[in-house]
């Protein structure tokens, strides 16, 4: 499941959802969430993509229950390892 609660305590509140998003990318897949900077006058664009964002899961904010509503965080090597980083960073 991708979506996940920031504060793992509302995952019991009846009308609760979740507020961040963790998935898994491939190399290059999430370039284009990261702005249009990485683009060169280089013959082979697609390495650039590959090399800004490397294979691994991503993590960012969302709308309760929706869409992503910040910058991505990652890569991170597991599901786990995300939804820890953003739990830890959203810390009371």
């Amino acid at each position: 499941m991708p979506h996940f609660y920031t504060d793992p305590s509302r995952e019991s509140e009846l009308h609760a959802l979740p507020d961040a998003w963790a998935t898994f990318c491939e190399a290059g897949e999430m370039a284009d969430h990261f702005g249009s900077d990485w683009l060169s006058s280089e013959p082979d664009p697609e390495e650039d993509r590959e090399e800004l964002t490397p294979a691994g899961f991503y993590v960012c904010a969302c709308f309760p229950g929706c869409l992503p509503d910040s910058e991505w965080s990652g890569p991170f090597s597991t599901f786990a390892e995300a939804v820890a980083y953003w739990r830890e960073m959203f810390a009371a």
